[in-house]
């Protein structure tokens, strides 16, 4: 099923159920056309990222050159590498506190892993 298909099916049996449906549901922002397109170009270019210890922000080499293969002007471009950076920003801190998060997670099953007394 497709996002508008679920959202349509929450829709209907919220009504069936008499439920009130979730704000997410009833306010939700709608992409600007261009939205789409900046969307589509962070999760193509994410994959550029270099490979190392976790995610590193997205080479503004990666950028031009999907910039310049979608035939962008310049003013285009720097919208776009502007987009990127904002999205890449939020990206890499939600990664960094996923990190932490786990690396608490496996602290605390070590500590419980390990006999007392040792």
């Amino acid at each position: 099923m497709r996002e508008s298909q679920l959202d349509e099916f929450a829709r209907m049996q919220a009504e069936q159920n008499g439920i009130e449906l979730p704000d997410e549901l009833l306010n939700e922002p709608e992409l600007r056309l261009d939205g789409h397109f900046y969307y589509h170009a962070f999760w193509q270019l994410t994959s550029d990222r270099p490979v190392g210890f976790g995610p590193a922000p997205i080479p503004g080499s990666a950028i031009r050159v999907f910039a310049r293969d979608y035939e962008l002007n310049d003013e285009e471009a720097a919208d776009l590498e502007f987009m990127i950076r904002r999205m890449d920003q939020t990206y890499l801190e939600i990664a960094a506190e996923n990190e932490k998060r786990e690396q608490k997670r496996q602290a605390a099953k070590n500590r419980t892993a390990t006999p007392k007394g040792q």
